[in-house]
């Protein structure tokens, strides 16, 4: 939704508990800015009445999402991904760079899909903790042993709907855990969809163990019916996003294309942007974003 929009349609509901004078009033009492005429402009869409900076405070009065979600095509394949594991009970993984979007993406999907599963792992996961999160993505507390546990989580699967098992940041997992779950894809594979998903890391690591014959990692990998790709952002969503939080400059916009490679830069980058122009009552320039070091920006910048 474009975000002028978005702000009419949040003074339209405010205007359904209180008067347009009170809704003025608190306006201007928590971002300095705001009256009768405001709530009028917004409310018809007069936004040649209203500047760049006011709207950056608007935001921030209606707390606006920080961050909406936008159908990348990382999120359209991973979503894609993910309905052909449930439908089609496989095992599938995708394999993209930090800040690609997957975490944001897969989480959507869990919150969006019933029967489907969802567990971050880390770096402290032993079989046991790996199998308890599981469990507790699912609902169920199911037996003390390892083995009861595991039957458990097979009773889960076989009983649900199209069930699915995300399993994300699975390049963490310790070779026994990834063991495992080749454990639960074998005994539910008419039954239910498997999905890991991690860095580049994960697919070189798991055709790392598979050449060297490591135990299991040849069975996981033949396994894995499909490895999804990731792209880096465009330029036309780079231009969308700047649009969404009002970076109109082109010096700025042309900053965030030549030194954000990755979603998560650019969400740091705009949200920090955006924060200190509401603060400052500032537009967002080339020079605030480079003030920010984000990342690695502030290394490639020095270098210059």
């Amino acid at each position: 939704m474009d975000i002028k929009h978005e702000l009419q349609q949040k003074v339209l509901e405010a205007l359904k508990t209180m008067s347009q004078a009170e809704l003025a009033r608190k306006m201007k009492s928590q971002i300095g800015y705001g009256s009768d005429a405001t709530v009028i402009n917004l409310k018809q869409g007069n936004w040649e009445l209203i500047s760049e900076e006011a709207i950056n405070k608007l935001r921030a009065f209606f707390k606006i999402d920080s961050w909406r979600l936008r159908s990348t095509h990382n999120f359209a394949v991973i979503t894609k991904l993910c309905e052909d594991a449930r439908d089609n009970r496989r095992f599938m993984a995708i394999a993209g760079y930090t800040g690609a979007g997957k975490t944001t993406a897969l989480r959507y999907y869990t919150s969006q899909n019933a029967d489907t599963y969802y567990v971050l792992a880390t770096v402290l996961m032993t079989k046991r903790t790996f199998l308890e999160a599981v469990q507790r993505a699912m609902g169920i507390n199911a037996g003390s042993s390892m083995a009861d546990m595991m039957a458990g989580i097979l009773n889960k699967l076989h009983s649900s709907s199209k069930p699915l098992l995300i399993i994300d940041d699975a390049g963490k997992l310790t070779h026994s855990c990834l063991r495992l779950l080749q454990v639960i894809y074998d005994q539910t594979e008419f039954s239910a969809g498997v999905v890991i998903s991690g860095t580049e890391y994960l697919k070189t690591e798991i055709d790392r163990q598979a050449r060297r014959d490591n135990m299991g990692f040849r069975e996981l990998k033949r396994r894995i019916a499909y490895w999804q790709p990731l792209r880096r952002p465009t330029q036309s969503i780079i231009s969308t996003i700047c649009k969404d939080y009002n970076i109109t400059d082109q010096n700025a916009i042309s900053y965030i294309h030549e030194y954000a490679h990755d979603y998560g830069t650019i969400r740091n980058l705009v949200l920090n942007a955006h924060m200190i122009a509401v603060r400052d009552g500032v537009a967002i320039s080339r020079d605030l974003l480079a003030d920010l070091h984000v990342g690695d920006i502030a290394y490639e910048t020095q270098k210059e």
